[in-house]
């Protein structure tokens, strides 16, 4: 039954607002692919679509539980949510426009025309602030022209409605977004339009379609007409790196210095917030580095690494229609740009950064999930805290889930090692879980002074830890790993793997190996830098007659 047309209504309540910003993400959520295929600049930052759905959407989820009478409240918890939820450039400028009209609405009762145009306006503002270097034709000109669009609404039809505001506001942004390739010689090049701009507009056309009573339309196709070709002739040489994303609670630091040095540590720089809980955006060939800074000056939340060649290949093979499908898709968990580019050289269609202190999310594994051609999907989540998670994917998806229950990110390497793309998942599931019962240790620093197994550690020293029990010790991490290395029984046929982590020097390397050498001479042994955090060293030991 379709509703009654309410052109008319001079104010809009709570929940009335609510139930406008749902149909602009069902309508959004119907059109996610086709925002996707239109997302040529600056690079493949993620999906634009799907950033921008998962950050609208987690804004909306916040206001479930509370009450729907009280625009305060539920703007300003839509307005960090929205911080905390979003993903990628796209979703980094839209949590901005949410905080711009939280703030713009945040003391009114019910929304008129003229603070409508007021909250446009502060949304325009806060997502262009939060770019350090702007970029005209984008969706930061689409929202910028939009609200131009509703304040010269306003100022020629005194007493409008919001209907009419955002019929207004939608009707520049339709037209700013047709500009956008006149703005950024790219989108021209590519044939489309700006991606982010496209997300903005339908959001704003779900919005009016429900404000004015009518049904949604059906959803966008795309055309097919992107030119790759000249897409691959400006990226043959291109090195794209890793988009780097995390929340900071509670700097230590003064928020503007953060923002100095991020800016030296990587590009497309993005710090959002405040001093108490901020959202770091970044592109970097050294997440680590971005990372160790991070938690120096606060409490890290919610670390998310994406590889952007990959998804740059991956965008790519889609609109040169090639056939994706795989017969097992992995998805892994890693932590550590070493660890991460290993697993994709195995054969993993898809690493989540996590771990131990930062364990993903059901949505985070989901995203991943949803981003490999295969209905089969098997997720090695890596470590123990990870595992249920894991299997809460099962209820989220239409696709075939497979966990194997891998406690450590060598278990999930050993675990790719027999991994084959092209054969079901059943049998890869068996291969995988029998190939990933390895034994392995790991170097770490106890965090408090224990007694165990009849010998004593005190808080901040090196520890050996294998099975959960610590079996070694030392005076430093290297004479630890060499203990461990001799408790875990390394033989003769034995491979001993040996990741070190982002806290080693790379003169300590060598020395390292060196020890390890002389001390097993018959061993065959590899130091591979793993990158991941708070633990010196993981060792692998795979014995080779082993049945």
């Amino acid at each position: 039954m379709t509703r009654k047309p309410n052109k008319q209504s001079e104010t809009c309540s709570p929940p009335q607002m609510l139930a406008a910003l749902h149909a602009g993400n069902t309508w959004l959520e119907a059109n996610v692919e086709f925002i996707n295929a239109l997302n040529v600049f600056p690079v493949p930052d993620g999906d634009t679509g799907t950033n921008m759905l998962l950050t609208f959407r987690s804004s909306l989820q916040s206001t479930d539980t509370l009450p729907k009478t009280d625009f305060e409240i539920l703007t300003k918890t839509m307005s960090k949510a929205a911080l905390l939820g979003a993903r990628g450039n796209s979703g980094v400028i839209l949590s901005q426009i949410i905080d711009g009209f939280a703030k713009g609405l945040s003391e009114k009762k019910t929304i008129d025309g003229e603070s409508l145009t007021f909250a446009f306006q502060e949304a325009s503002k806060a997502a262009s602030n939060a770019m350090v270097d702007p970029v005209e034709g984008t969706m930061l000109t689409v929202i910028r022209d939009a609200a131009t669009g509703a304040k010269e609404f306003i100022r020629t039809t005194p007493d409008s409605s919001p209907s009419g505001v955002l019929q207004a506001a939608l009707t520049a942004a339709r037209k700013s977004l047709e500009n956008t390739p006149n703005l950024l010689p790219v989108l021209k090049q590519a044939g489309v339009v700006d991606s982010g701009g496209q997300g903005l507009v339908i959001l704003l056309e779900g919005i009016c379609n429900h404000i004015d009573g009518k049904p949604l339309p059906i959803p966008y196709i795309h055309s097919g007409n992107i030119d790759t070709d000249w897409i691959k002739s400006q990226n043959t040489s291109e090195d794209y790196g890793f988009c780097t994303e995390f929340v900071i609670q509670d700097m230590n630091t003064p928020f503007e210095e953060v923002q100095s040095v991020l800016r030296k540590l990587g590009d497309s720089e993005g710090l959002i917030g405040d001093i108490s809980l901020a959202r770091v955006h970044i592109h970097t060939d050294d997440p680590d580095a971005i990372l160790k800074y991070g938690e120096g000056v606060g409490q890290l939340e919610q670390v998310s690494i994406r590889d952007m060649e990959q998804q740059h290949d991956q965008f790519l093979s889609f609109h040169d229609n090639t056939d994706l499908a795989i017969a097992s898709g992995v998805v892994t968990v890693a932590s550590g740009a070493g660890f991460a580019n290993i697993m994709r050289s195995l054969g993993s269609s898809a690493v989540v950064w996590g771990g131990q202190t930062m364990n993903p999310s059901v949505e985070d594994l989901l995203t991943a999930i949803e981003s490999v051609p295969s209905n089969d999907i098997i997720l090695l989540p890596n470590n123990k805290n990870i595992i249920q998670t894991a299997k809460q994917t099962h209820s989220v998806t239409g696709k075939n889930i497979h966990v194997i229950a891998t406690t450590s990110m060598v278990e999930g390497i050993a675990a790719l090692i027999a991994f084959l793309q092209d054969v079901p998942a059943a049998q890869n599931v068996v291969d995988m879980t029998q190939a990933s019962s390895i034994e392995w240790g790991e170097i770490t620093h106890a965090v408090r002074t224990v007694q165990m197994n009849g010998v004593t550690v005190n808080a901040g020293s090196p520890i050996g830890i294998s099975d959960d029990t610590i079996i070694s010790t030392g005076n430093t991490s290297e004479e630890s790993l060499l203990n461990l290395c001799k408790k875990l029984q390394v033989k003769t046929d034995t491979i001993l793997s040996v990741y070190y982590g982002s806290e080693v020097e790379d003169s300590t390397v060598e020395e390292t190996t060196m020890m390890l050498r002389s001390a097993f001479p018959e061993t065959e042994i590899e130091l591979l830098y793993g990158g991941q955090p708070h633990y010196a060293y993981i060792v692998a030991v795979d014995n080779e007659n082993d049945s």
